[in-house]
């Protein structure tokens, strides 16, 4: 049932599997107007000592570091629906622009991160799909990416 406007509702349960989840609405075409979002559960305190450290096994690299920041680098893609729904353009964390029109008065999103030069720094990046109709290639210019898990596993 909906949430009335300035209403609210908690939802308490016990999270038994870490990772990045998504949250949306199921009413009429809310989603499709900003109400959806990631939803994270934290893993374990020594769960990124484990991964860094299989993670630098896997390069054959020592003293790796890994920076896992969700509020800085989760990226929630979404498709903008132009002319009855079809699909023109994506959206970043709710920023983008359509081709052939002026880009809108948000700026696009952007990451920040540090060149890792002589060491061994990797980021860890959140996407969630929560487009409805449209597929997503994403890839970073000039960068390798390593999937560590899908779907919230």
């Amino acid at each position: 049932c909906p949430i009335l406007p300035g209403g609210s509702y908690y939802y308490i349960f016990n999270a038994s599997l870490a990772g990045t989840f998504w949250y949306h609405s199921h009413t009429g075409n809310q989603r499709t107007k900003g109400v959806y979002g990631a939803f994270i559960i934290r893993e374990r305190p020594n769960f990124m000592t484990e991964a860094t450290a299989r993670l630098g096994g896997l390069l054959g690299a020592q003293n790796v570091t890994v920076i896992d920041t969700p509020a800085e680098h989760t990226a929630v893609l979404l498709e903008w629906p132009f002319n009855g729904g079809q699909t023109k353009s994506g959206l970043i964390n709710g920023r983008g622009f359509a081709p052939g029109t002026p880009p809108n008065s948000a700026r696009l999103t952007v990451f920040h991160v540090e060149p890792g030069n002589e060491v061994n720094r990797y980021y860890r990046f959140r996407l969630v799909g929560a487009q409805s109709e449209s597929l997503y290639r994403f890839s970073i210019l000039e960068h390798k990416l390593i999937i560590i898990g899908t779907d919230g596993y």
